[in-house]
């Protein structure tokens, strides 16, 4: 159960989000993380968001009193949802002007822009509405270029013209967070009607459009050798067909951040964003905890993946009641994602922090190949992921040929041969790697106390062999990037991130951000 909301802490909200952050720890050893009661106790106060509400100033006069929304704290939960039943079919606001929201007329066809991808862009009943949402800055290049990118090009989006449109502006919320939980109950029904038992596994990324930072969620649902055709995944639902299950690559799609974050930045942006996104978490695990209530459907894994680092090494969790116990989720990076990390750190520090911008920028511009199906097992094995490291690096598209040729420069320039240094960011890739499994094994340790397991038997290790890792991985020295993102305070509130302050009719304030999150039944 959440503690009480101290609703005293906004008392003193300073809405300029100026914080001095502190320099970040010099030492090479790890920083002291924050304690699982510290983070739970973190999130039971961030219940409606992540922050509380506070009370509203008192005012004399009778505009601050117009200015408040027409409904209470205990109505905002769900205020949307409730409205469902009430409001037009989604559908309608993509068959009219967006300009002037004007109808074609029987046998006309509204315009699309030829920049765009027919199925995302806008309609328009003429050229001058058109020319006007140009001309607003509501329709630009950048917005056709990103628009054809996220619907054709990028995995998670692709097909999904909803919610491209909703991200690039071009759909209100409430008609796309609508139109979500239909397509959302339809793939839920479709796993309840397949009438077999399926593993239901999460997956949480984070992208940015031209304004603003939001998450995509993936829910993947496992199917038997031979069942496909059993499984009928909804239309305009993005399910994608794969030999063991089927795969729904943006069942959820959420905000993040109010706009373009100016202020903050670095690791405390990231944190900030972890922290909500932790809370939407919760509720979608709860929804498909339901889902398993109602059929065949496990969720198998007590742990999401994802792309969001600063969940995993703050050690965060989604604390979530079943009877008398509490089961925590985790989220453990994706292995791409720990390849990504660790190649880009063995650039750094074997070559220069520019040549790791050149490793990073060239995996950040192709897919690596082996999006990672590695056991908890296979994760605290060194070998493991060494083996993973040097496939990938031959796996990728030019990979190989930059890390060799920067082997073959600084090699001339320190009189070395160059397999002595490609042996060296190898090692050192390892090493990152080594880094991720001591806090693996830190952060995980309690994964398995719901079914009554260690770690060590989740990982169907023995006692014996799990202390062998321990020692092996407890001379590894977090990164400086690392030993920041764990030390990293967010403040109380940011307006780039959380949005402007909004008053609710019983006089209570809260930020844009949370007020669009939970009145569409988010948080």
């Amino acid at each position: 159960m959440s503690k009480p909301i101290d609703y005293s802490k906004w008392d003193n909200l300073d809405d300029s989000s100026d914080e001095d952050d502190g320099p970040p720890p010099s030492s090479a050893s790890r920083p002291a993380a924050p304690s699982a009661q510290a983070v739970a106790a973190r999130l039971a106060s961030m219940a409606i968001g992540r922050g509380p509400m506070q009370p509203a100033p008192p005012s004399s006069t009778s505009s601050a009193v117009d200015d408040r929304l027409p409904f209470s704290s205990s109505e905002m939960p769900g205020y949307k949802v409730r409205m469902d039943a009430s409001t037009p079919d989604p559908e309608l606001e993509l068959q009219q002007c967006i300009v002037c929201g004007k109808r074609p007329e029987l046998g006309q066809r509204l315009k699309v822009c030829d920049r765009c991808v027919r199925e995302v862009s806008p309609l328009y009943c003429s050229e001058d509405c058109l020319k006007q949402h140009f001309q607003q800055g509501q329709h630009t290049r950048e917005m056709c270029r990103m628009g054809r990118a996220m619907y054709v090009e990028q995995g998670s989006l692709r097909g999904n013209r909803h919610a491209v449109r909703y991200l690039l502006g071009w759909m209100t919320e409430d008609a796309f967070f609508k139109h979500q939980r239909q397509k959302q109950q339809e793939i839920q029904d479709e796993i309840a009607a397949y009438g077999r038992p399926s593993h239901l596994k999460m997956s949480v990324s984070v992208f940015n459009t031209v304004d603003f930072a939001f998450g995509v969620v993936e829910l993947a649902s496992s199917l038997a050798e031979g069942h496909a055709l059993l499984r009928h995944p909804p239309a305009d639902t993005g399910g994608v067909f794969y030999p063991d299950c089927v795969i729904y690559p943006s069942y959820q799609v959420f905000p993040i951040a109010w706009r373009e974050v100016k202020e903050p930045t670095g690791p405390v942006l990231e944190v900030m964003l972890a922290e909500r996104i932790v809370i939407v978490m919760s509720n979608i695990i709860i929804a498909l905890l339901a889902l398993t209530a109602r059929c065949l459907g496990v969720i198998g894994k007590q742990y999401v993946e994802g792309d969001v680092n600063a969940l995993f090494w703050r050690k965060m969790t989604c604390p979530l009641p079943m009877g008398d116990r509490t089961a925590h989720f985790y989220f453990i990076p994706a292995p791409c994602g720990v390849v990504t990390d660790a190649l880009t750190y063995a650039a750094k520090e074997v070559f220069s922090d520019e040549e790791g911008r050149e490793i990073d920028a060239l995996v950040s511009g192709s897919a690596l190949v082996r999006t990672g199906v590695m056991t908890l097992q296979q994760r605290v094995m060194r070998d493991e992921w060494r083996r993973e490291i040097e496939w990938e690096i031959g796996a990728m598209d030019g990979m190989s040929d930059a890390i060799d040729g920067m082997c073959q420069e600084y090699a001339a320039q320190r009189g070395i041969q160059p397999r002595a240094l490609k042996a060296a960011f190898i090692d050192k890739a390892v090493a990152f790697t080594d880094v991720f499994r001591r806090h693996l094994i830190e952060y995980a340790d309690g994964m398995g106390e719901i079914v009554g397991k260690s770690f060590a038997q989740l990982t169907e290790l023995t006692d014996d062999e799990m202390r062998q890792i321990k020692a092996e991985v407890a001379a590894a020295e977090y990164p400086a990037d690392i030993q920041e993102l764990i030390a990293a305070e967010s403040p109380a509130y940011a307006e780039d991130v959380d949005g402007p302050i909004v008053t609710l009719a019983d006089g209570r304030r809260t930020c844009e951000m949370d007020l669009l999150l939970r009145t569409q039944g988010l948080l």
